[in-house]
């Protein structure tokens, strides 16, 4: 299974175009830094990956991408949606993303993290 190709990334006329959108279009709408995240290539790795693993639990890292639109993407249209933040307690309240589906992992974290993750679980 390839996990590396580029087929979302593509150059047309000198530009950089990122899921079928023009880059230099999109900084001019929303301005710059600008950060472009290709929904439907982050619901094709995860499929895919679910699909090579079916019965392992598949989370996504919010270390990768903590932005909560980014974070969201998994529970739409996709069998089994799950979350992986490190740090964000928080995400239990926010809608569409269930405390139970959420792992708190690693191994620096505040005694007021904990607290936090204990209240919210």
């Amino acid at each position: 299974m390839d996990f590396g190709t580029r087929e979302h990334l593509a150059e047309k006329n000198g530009r950089l175009i990122i899921g079928g959108a023009d880059v230099v279009e999109l900084a001019r709408k929303h301005g710059t830094p600008l950060y472009v995240t290709d929904e439907r290539r982050i619901r094709s790795n995860y499929r895919r990956f679910a699909a090579a693993f079916p019965d392992a639990d598949v989370y996504y890292a919010a270390k990768a991408n903590g932005h909560i639109a980014v974070l969201r993407i998994p529970r739409k249209k996709v069998p089994v949606p799950t979350y992986s933040p490190m740090v964000s307690c928080m995400l239990p309240s926010l809608p569409g993303i269930r405390p139970d589906r959420i792992l708190f992992n690693g191994n620096a974290k505040t005694d007021a993290e904990l607290a936090m993750a204990c209240e919210t679980a």
